[in-house]
């Protein structure tokens, strides 16, 4: 800068601060910036540890829930084809002929069938 031109300035700096409320402010320290970046730097570290762990946790309880719902499916379907399976067994012409004989029936002689068309 020139003489002149460093004149006036200065004269500006001191008319600005005569003339106003103006005052000086000391610059910040450099090591509260680097203080203050650090503190959000680990608060932002450390809570997305424990977001991750949470999220974790959610999802080994949902899949330990799922597996205990699919136990109970497979134990209820196989208590069902256990069903089908006798009612089919009792069903069938040998079945019925071995409970007609417990029950001491008698097969029909002669059958007659009525149409009613």
């Amino acid at each position: 800068m020139s003489r002149v031109a460093t004149q006036r300035a200065q004269q500006a700096v001191i008319y600005a601060t005569e003339n106003s409320d103006l005052r000086v402010v000391p610059a910040p320290s450099a090591k509260t910036g680097i203080l203050k970046a650090f503190v959000v730097s680990m608060v932002i570290i450390v809570a997305s540890i424990f977001g991750t762990f949470v999220m974790n946790n959610m999802m080994v309880q949902t899949s330990y829930e799922i597996n205990q719902v699919n136990k109970e499916i497979n134990e209820v379907h196989a208590a069902s084809q256990t069903m089908e399976d006798e009612i089919l067994q009792l069903s069938s012409p040998k079945g019925l002929t071995e409970r007609a004989e417990k029950l001491n029936l008698e097969p029909a002689k002669d059958v007659r069938y009525i149409s009613l068309r």
